[in-house]
């Protein structure tokens, strides 16, 4: 993987929708370390996990909080902000939230990203969109195939679809806006520490080990390309600098493992032996349709990125669980700022050209 360019990142306004988030808490950090001036929106959640879920590492004023959905309050803060770059991951981003609230799912993803596309019409100094949407956009009959960014996109539930549905729009908005970068990124299922969200595997785990309880597991056999959160925030970094500096550059990019060969129970079974005395049981839930295979074409991550098959998935599994221990923890913010940040500082020292 290259190495983080600090002279592009350094004094660059960036603005990441979605900050307070799992993937936007770590990034913060990350771009905090490299010198960014950054800036974040996010929706002011109200269930907030032992107030560890959703954590603002940015001072007030540059902080946002409100909807996306609002249009015009959206406008008025890019605009005042008025970012060279936007890193745009607020999302409904739970495939079951989908089910149970799909109007807030479909208004969320797409109209909530049509007016972050819109506000950034307006903008005189911006670089490049980076849009995180998912390895879900395609259109998946189980064929066990690896789905390349060429592939047909579709979805059989509210969130594939709505993530689809903002994949095709992005395609509108890179021919009105043509001198502005806008890349798509769709990545696979990340784990690591900080990640507290209903529903996901790993966060259920942890939580269910704290509160002695049972670990339920809906699909065990269920395959997804696992990888770990600061491999692909570095990923999705490092395809902001290339699209700042390349006149021509693919649009869309999916980011993932080299290899998808864990299912969720061996995933649980590798994580479970740093929680000690955690319990499992299977119960299946047919009422939620999801995908029992799931598996990404890399190659063009790999040739743009130059990426190799070195990653050791039990390492990062290890830090994963280290890192959960020490941030439920954690006393406060500050301290908890103090974990992420050493363990940013530790990841981008090894990694290598």
């Amino acid at each position: 993987m290259k190495k983080i360019n600090n002279n592009f990142w350094k004094n660059k306004k960036i603005l990441i929708t979605g900050h307070t988030g799992f993937k936007g808490r770590w990034l913060t950090i990350i771009l905090k370390i490299l010198g960014s001036k950054v800036f974040g929106i996010s929706l002011n959640e109200k269930n907030n996990f032992e107030k560890k879920e959703y954590i603002n590492f940015l001072t007030k004023k540059n902080s946002f909080f409100l909807d996306i959905k609002k249009r015009k309050k959206v406008e008025k803060v890019i605009l005042k902000i008025n970012p060279e770059i936007i890193i745009h991951m607020a999302a409904q981003s739970k495939v079951i939230d989908g089910y149970h609230n799909p109007i807030e799912t479909f208004e969320t993803n797409i109209m909530g990203t049509i007016n972050i596309l819109n506000a950034s019409v307006k903008l005189k100094g911006l670089k490049a969109i980076l849009v995180v949407t998912t390895d879900k956009v395609y259109k998946n009959n189980e064929k066990k195939i690896k789905f390349s960014e060429n592939d047909k996109l579709g979805g059989d539930d509210p969130y594939s679809t709505s993530k689809a549905s903002a994949e095709i729009i992005l395609d509108y908005y890179r021919k009105f806006n043509p001198k502005i970068k806008i890349i798509s990124v769709r990545a696979g299922n990340i784990i690591g520490g900080g990640d507290f969200a209903k529903n996901r595997i790993i966060p259920d785990l942890v939580k269910a080990w704290k509160s002695k309880k049972k670990l339920i597991i809906r699909n065990p056999k269920s395959t997804r390309p696992w990888q770990y959160i600061l491999d692909v925030l570095i990923s999705y970094m490092n395809i902001i600098e290339l699209s700042c500096k390349k006149k021509k550059i693919d649009l869309s990019f999916n980011i993932g493992p080299f290899l998808t060969n864990l299912s969720v129970i061996e995933l649980v079974l590798k994580i479970k032996k740093h929680f000690n005395d955690l319990k499992l049981i299977i119960k299946k839930n047919n009422s939620i349709l999801e995908k029992k295979y799931l598996n990404l074409d890399i190659k063009r991550s790999i040739k743009l990125l130059g990426l190799k098959n070195n990653i050791n998935m039990n390492v990062r599994i290890e830090s994963t669980a280290n890192l959960y221990k020490e941030i439920l923890n954690s006393k406060n913010v500050n301290h908890m700022e103090q974990i992420y940040k050493k363990e940013i500082i530790n990841f981008l020292s090894n990694t290598h050209e």
